[in-house]
Order: structure tokens, then sequence, then C-alpha cells
């Protein structure tokens, strides 16, 4: 009995801390179930008593087991000790202590009626886990204590195995929650590590999280195999095969060689994106390259990352490298019939990585689209307009059509703000107070300096033009507003009229009529 007493107790002190990690009962706000915290804390008190019984029951059969007992009274024992162990599994089953009302699934608050929908399963779990326990009060009742006694322990060590994979899968979430969603903190660090944002750390934990439940599920299954007794060989044997191998034609391909592979790719990729990311934000910044060089170089590393794991994989799989060659012939034969496009703008991408006619932030105009560059991918560049649409455009466009781009070189550049004044204006008083317009402008440079020249005689006024130039042609617009009004303020103290159209209709019977009303023929 000694050994059933130190079993009995580790017994409960481990159950204990399940319970109170799943259903915290002294603190049930903090539990990790869909229940209300009131019922929280119902269902961890019943399952501390339950509990405790069990512990008990181990100790007491072991002093059974040690003094020898009479078997009538081993049989009232487990006929008391399966009741009650019933009475609190049905205690448990009631309805109104597993009603979902405000629910945290997935690190999000939802309603009763969407937990509801959510848990469908629920309701008819707990009614089988009920008449089941039921069943057992029947068999003890009639003597079958042993039947009594496999169900109950079945049923009890099955929420065990429940509640152990929803603390796996709450510390799961959390851990990922920790290095890949929070805002700032170690997650931040971590994600610029990687080079990904924050949604693309939600993305990255959700398909990570995904893939930790459909292994806990299968673990999970398995287990319930072996806790049920039911007949688990055939599925062993059967997993065991599988990652033993199974052969495609020639080849033998094995469970473990498939992790494996996916384990290197992953690896190697995301070594890569760690080097990519030192590259792109501690190493080159600190270099004299233009972020153009700077963009190229981690983009390369990237993509030779990509291909080193793919090759890493597919050499864990055991493929013979020389098989390749027939891949290649295959993608020739491909490219050949529809992926010329696909080739096309492939190469001209690498080509406007390394010529670098563009670079990231540049203000460029490709057609009628005009906007920065905001990403210089293989197939396509990312324009981002100043309406703040993306705009893709395939490589091969960028390669074929011509490309203006104001900051190539340098973000210098020339305004240009053309005017009319009438023809009884003084043209030198114009061009002097034009120039005092572009001079006054902090904005505009004083060398090259701005000049004027009286570009031609239209129908209706003399046309001026004002050339000023300034350090960052991304200020044009509103450089060109500020002169515009200047030169409206000026002209009109000056009193040079800024003449609109004159436009002249006749009439048949030979009257004429202008803007100004009608006048001689």
């Amino acid at each position: 009995w000694p050994k059933a007493l130190v079993f009995g107790v580790i017994f409960y002190l481990i159950v204990s801390s399940l319970i109170r990690g799943v259903f915290a009962p002294e603190l049930p706000q903090w539990n990790i179930t869909w229940v209300t915290a009131q019922a929280s804390k119902k269902i961890g008190h019943r399952l501390y008593i339950l509990t405790a019984l069990i512990a008990i029951g181990i100790v007491f059969e072991g002093v059974l087991m040690d003094t020898g007992q009479a078997p009538e009274f081993g049989s009232v024992y487990a006929l008391i000790k399966n009741s009650l162990i019933a009475i609190l599994l049905l205690s448990l089953g009631q309805k109104s202590l597993w009603q979902p009302q405000i629910v945290r699934l997935e690190g999000e608050e939802t309603d009763s009626a969407s937990a509801t929908s959510r848990l469908w399963f629920w309701p008819y779990l707990r009614i089988t886990t009920v008449l089941i326990a039921a069943a057992a009060i029947v068999f003890s009742l009639l003597g079958y204590h042993n039947i009594a006694d496999f169900i109950l322990t079945r049923i009890v060590l099955t929420g065990l195995l429940a509640a152990l994979f929803t603390t796996m899968r709450v510390l799961i979430r959390e851990s990922l929650s920790l290095l890949l969603e929070r805002e700032t903190g170690f997650a931040s660090s971590f994600r610029r590590t990687l080079d990904v944002d924050i949604s693309a750390g939600k993305r990255l934990t959700f398909w990570l999280l995904t893939v930790a439940d459909l292994i806990l599920i299968l673990i999970a299954s398995y287990l319930l195999l072996i806790i049920w007794k039911l007949p688990h060989q055939d599925v062993t044997d059967w997993l065991i095969g599988w990652f033993k191998g199974f052969s495609i034609g020639s080849y033998t391909f094995s469970l473990a060689d498939l992790l494996l592979a996916v384990v290197v790719l992953v690896g190697v990729l995301g070594l890569f994106r760690v080097i990519k990311s030192l590259l792109q934000h501690k190493l080159l910044p600190q270099t004299s390259l233009s972020i153009g060089v700077r963009t190229a170089i981690s983009s390369g590393v990237g993509y030779i990352g990509a291909l080193i794991a793919i090759l890493a994989a597919i050499s864990t799989l055991g493929l013979d490298m020389t098989k390749l060659a027939l891949i290649a012939g295959a993608l020739s034969v491909g490219i050949g019939f529809g992926l010329q496009n696909i080739v096309n703008n492939f190469v001209s991408g690498l080509i406007l990585l390394f010529e670098r006619p563009l670079q990231i932030d540049d203000w460029v105009v490709v057609g009628a689209i005009e906007g920065k560059v905001k990403q210089i991918n293989v197939r396509s560049t990312e324009i981002e307009t100043f309406s703040r649409a993306s705009v893709i455009i395939p490589n091969a466009d960028m390669i074929q059509t011509a490309l203006v781009n104001w900051t190539h070189k340098s973000s210098f550049g020339r305004v240009e703000v053309p005017v009319g004044v009438s023809y009884s204006s003084d043209v030198d008083l114009v061009e002097q107070l034009l120039l005092e317009c572009a001079r006054e402008r902090s904005e505009v440079l004083a060398w090259p300096e701005p000049y004027v020249y009286l570009l031609s005689f239209g129908d209706s006024s003399l046309n001026f033009q004002l050339y000023a130039f300034i350090d960052n042609i991304e200020h044009r617009l509103r450089v060109s507003s500020a002169l515009r009004k200047d030169i409206v303020k000026k002209f009109r103290s000056a009193g040079i009229e800024i003449p609109f159209p004159q436009r002249v209709v006749t009439i048949h019977n030979g009257t004429s009529i202008d803007s100004e009303g009608p006048v001689a023929p």
C-alpha cells in the first residue's frame, strides 16, 4: 500500500494542476474554455472532488490487496466507488454548466450564438457521456463491477486527455502569438529578423497552429484507441509502414524522408530569410551603395536561398539530381507553348534589378500610370499612384515601354509655369515680375538661376514661360501652385492683364457679337 499511496498523491497533484490550468476555479475568469466564469468554478470544484475520490480509491485498493479482504467486501466497495464516480460524472453533464456565453476561440471574442455554431458537436458528446455514465451505474448494480469500472475509468482518462491537449494547444497558440503577433517587444524584433510584417505574422501563426492542431488530433486519436482498448495494432502497423516507406515507380519514399525534406526546406528558407533581413536592415545600409543596388543584392540572396532550399529538399528525398534534366526538358516544352510571357517577365525583372533604371521610391511615369515604385519583383513591379492605388505592371512592359523616371539620378528638377498677358502689357515689366516671383520663393534655387522666355504670340495673349529649379522635384506641384498665386497678385498690383480667350461670332445678317457684347461689323 505505500506504493499505492505515493501513486495516489502524485495522481491527485498532477490532475488537480491540470484542472487548475484549464478551468481555474480559484480565478475562473482565467479559464481557457468557452464556459462562463461561474460555470468554470463549479466544474473545477466538482473535478477536484472526482480527482480526490479516484486518488482515495487508488490508495484504498492498495490496502485491500495487502490485507486480503473477502470478495464480498470488494464488491460492496466497487459498487460504492463506481456509483459515486458515475454520480459526479452525471452532475458534470448538466446542460446549464456548458452553455457558452462569452467564448474565446482563436484569440477572439464571440457571442453565444456564434459559439454554439462552432461547438455543434458538444451536445452530442455530452449526452453520450451521460448515457455511458448512467449505463455504468446499471452495470454496477447488476454486479458487473469490472465492466462499470472499465467504462468509468475510460471516461475519466478521456477527459484527462482532452484537458491535456487543450492545455497544449493554448500553450502553442500563446507561444506563437508571443513570437509573431504582438506589436511590440520580442515579437516585433523577431518579425524584423524574419523580415515579415504583423499581418504576415498572423498568417504564419494561423498555418502553424493549423499544423499543430492536425498533429495533436492525430496523436489524441491514436491515444484514444489505446485508452478504450480498441484494435490499434493495425493502425500502428499502417503508420509504421508509411514511416518506413512506400514505392512510386522506381523510387521509395518514406514519411520520415518527407518530414525531413519539409524541415530542411523550411529551415534553409528561414536561414536565408534571416540573412536577407540582416543584409537589408543591418549590413547594406552601412555601405555607400545606392538603394537599388542594396535591393538587388538582398533580392538575389533571397532567390538563391529559395533555389538552394529546393535542391536540398530534393536531395533529402533521395532523388537523382541528374533526372532533373528531364524536368528541364519538360519545362522547355512548356515555355515553348505558353510560358514565354512568364520567362520574359522573369528575365526583365533581373534586368531591372541589376541595370537599375528605376529604384524603390522613384517617381516614375509608365504610359498612363504615374506614381512611386514600391516593390521590384522578378515578375512584376508594384507602383503606388498618388491616389494610393497599387498598380502591378509586368516587368516586360517596364523594359519595352518608354519609362519616365523623375528621380532617377537625383531629386533635382525644373518647374515650368506658362502665363499669358495682354498685347498691351510691357514685356520687360512682365519678365521682371516673373523673375521676382521665382526669386522670392524659398523652394526655388538661386543657381541655376530662374529665367523667362517669350514663347509665342497667341490668339489673345503674349505667351511667357517661367523656368525655375528646385532641389526636390516631388514638390513640383506645390511650388508651381505657389508661383501662380504670386504671379496673380503681382500682376494685379502692376495692372497687367491676364486675358481670357477672345471669341468672335459672325451672324449672316452682318452683325458681329463677341464676349463683351455686340460690335460693328
